[in-house]
């Protein structure tokens, strides 16, 4: 199988030279800032809505992209600029859009992993009492599922796995330390599904009249609501999300360690199977899995996360993953645990023409141990791109 890539993680294409447009006619525009929800559906499948926070406005819009216009594919807290008009559905339905201006650079120095400064964020799972409904899960089941310490060495649900704060920083190498504590219950009068911005909003504002912020926060519904598991604020590196809304049943790893991934700038972990090759230049024969990786979080798994996952949030620093450009032999060791080598490679696709979408391919690949590991010798596993 063949991990499908998002080349803007890696490889895009040089900017075509051309003269400075015009400036921009601005009438009849909204300017506001992004908010991207992952969703993660009941039928398995992905999707993203976008909702538009405009100064003045007490809710944001909820965007809808008219036909010719593409899914933006952009993160939380983008500045965004829109033209067209609220349609009778609730939606503003957009006609045009830009982005005002780009993300800030990340200028992190990298080099190899061992002995790297941490980072910290805190977290926040809030219990919330969803229209008098209760809330079925007890403070120290909570404590346990995000913050404790079990002694694994699986991460998940079952008495003794690890935590997801143990999970990220297994993951991270050191490098991302999640602190926190369970809030709540926190009532909440409304609708929950589909409700995102408004939803947080209100029961973050709870949470902050208790005398308490946090980084990120958990919004655990208490009993059961008509949608689907769970949705993750898209941040990126740079500009993490806050924000993750779980149903009742949304507890499962995929969803609490995918969600937050989500904050993080990761993307779902897909898969792409090609019937005349494992690696296909030509795609169009390929049938592609939105959640189809089996380890990682971010796909199917509960395992380590992917190479291209720990390479974009800076786990994979300097000569821990290197760019292929000529056919020689690397020794891959395990990606589990902090090396001083070689643990992910980025194997180019055939090239395009210079500025004709859509942009190169790059692949990656990285060797995973057949079981937990402990030690930096290469080992024989199973190694997809």
């Amino acid at each position: 199988m063949v991990a499908a890539l998002g080349a803007w993680l890696f490889s895009g294409l040089a900017g075509c030279d051309d003269d400075s447009p015009p400036p921009e006619d601005v009438t009849g525009a909204l300017d506001g800032e992004l908010s991207t929800i992952s969703v993660l559906g009941s039928d398995g499948r992905g999707s993203q809505l976008y909702f538009l926070n405009v100064a003045g406005r007490t809710q944001p819009l909820q965007l809808s992209f008219d036909s010719g216009l593409s899914d933006p594919n952009l993160p939380s807290r983008t500045p965004l600029r829109v033209w067209g008009a609220p349609g009778d559905d609730g939606l503003f339905h957009v006609t045009r859009q830009t982005v005002v201006e780009d993300l800030a650079a990340d200028g992190t120095k990298r080099s190899d992993l061992i002995g790297q400064p941490s980072t910290s964020h805190t977290v926040a799972w809030v219990q919330m009492d969803v229209n008098g409904g209760g809330v079925n899960q007890t403070a120290a089941a909570a404590q346990a599922l995000i913050f404790g310490q079990g002694a694994g060495p699986l991460f998940g649900t079952k008495t003794g796995n690890k935590s997801l704060v143990q999970y990220y920083d297994e993951n991270s190498f050191g490098m991302l330390k999640l602190t926190g504590q369970v809030e709540g219950p926190i009532p909440f009068s409304g609708t929950a599904c589909n409700n995102f911005d408004p939803l947080a909003q209100n029961v973050i504002a709870q949470v902050t009249a208790l005398g308490r912020t946090y980084d990120h926060y958990y919004l655990y519904w208490g009993s059961e609501q008509p949608c689907g598991p769970g949705w993750g604020e898209q941040g990126t590196r740079a500009k993490p999300g806050k924000s993750v809304w779980l149903n009742n049943d949304g507890t499962f790893c995929t969803a609490t360690g995918q969600e937050l991934g989500h904050n993080f700038g990761m993307m779902h972990a897909s898969t792409m199977t090609c019937p005349s090759a494992t690696f296909a230049n030509d795609t169009t024969s390929c049938t592609s899995n939105e959640y189809g990786n089996p380890m990682t979080v971010m796909g199917g798994g509960c395992g380590h996360l992917n190479a291209v996952e720990k390479w974009y949030d800076g786990y994979l620093l300097g000569c821990n993953a290197v760019k292929v450009k000529s056919t020689t032999t690397f020794t891959l060791l395990p990606i589990e645990i902090p090396c001083n080598g070689i643990q992910a490679l980025q194997i180019a696709s055939r090239r395009r023409p210079r500025c004709a979408p859509p942009p190169p391919i790059s692949r990656m690949a990285r060797s995973r141990s057949a079981t937990t590991t402990s030690s930096c010798a290469a080992v024989r596993g199973w190694i997809p791109a």
